[in-house]
């Protein structure tokens, strides 16, 4: 065979590698979310589009509107708690408290319910406005430490409406101020144990990030 006749050869070979090469198929949209998942993102939404910075947020309005949540989900008014200091009537903290078998000290769970500050002049999207897009959210405290503050008002609500009673307590803290720490007169966990520790005494407690006093 002349190298003439090869080329042939080879266009036929690689036409018919490209033919039954498999093929990407057409892009596929997620899943639909779970009950449960939904609920969250539905939580989580809220709580990330109520402006809790210093300046001219209100942790106040965030906690009832999580205290909301969970009175829909059976808790009574007596075990959910808005506290806010004399004086700082936006600087709320929410406290709410599952029963459990009494075989133990509660076990706390603390997040933070203040954000940094964001200037709408410095960001491409509104900071309060969740959006989803390519798998990530974007808005103002959406990890930190909202993320964390949906997820246990969800993981609560849910408890409280399949009847499930841990060994012990379960408390929920979602405090102000974290983010100015000791600066701040009304940082929510230096204001409650000082002020209404029983509220919140426990063995231990669940909170974001580590290596802090």
């Amino acid at each position: 065979m002349t190298r003439h006749g090869a080329a042939p050869i080879v266009v036929v070979v690689l036409a018919l590698t490209l033919l039954l090469a498999p093929r990407p198929g057409p892009a596929q949209s997620p899943p639909p979310l779970t009950p449960a998942q939904a609920a969250l993102r539905e939580i989580y939404k809220e709580l990330v589009e109520i402006n809790t910075t210093d300046s001219v947020g209100d942790t106040t309005e965030a906690a009832r509107a999580m205290a909301a949540r969970l009175k829909a989900a059976g808790f009574t008014d007596g075990e959910l708690r808005i506290v806010a200091p004399p004086g700082a009537p936006k600087k709320g903290n929410l406290v709410a408290r599952l029963k459990g078998r009494g075989t133990g000290k509660p076990i706390l769970l603390l997040a933070h319910l203040d954000v940094v500050e964001a200037k709408r002049e410095d960001w491409e999207r509104d900071p309060f406005a969740m959006v989803e897009e390519g798998g990530y959210f974007y808005a103002r405290g959406s990890v930190d430490d909202k993320a964390m503050a949906a997820i246990f008002v969800a993981n609560l609500a849910r408890y409280r409406q399949e009847g499930y009673a841990p060994d012990r307590d379960l408390i929920l803290a979602l405090t102000a101020d974290e983010e100015l720490g000791s600066s701040s007169p009304w940082n929510g966990v230096s204001w409650l144990l000082k002020h209404d520790r029983a509220l919140i005494e426990a063995e231990y407690a669940l909170n974001e990030g580590g290596g802090a006093r």
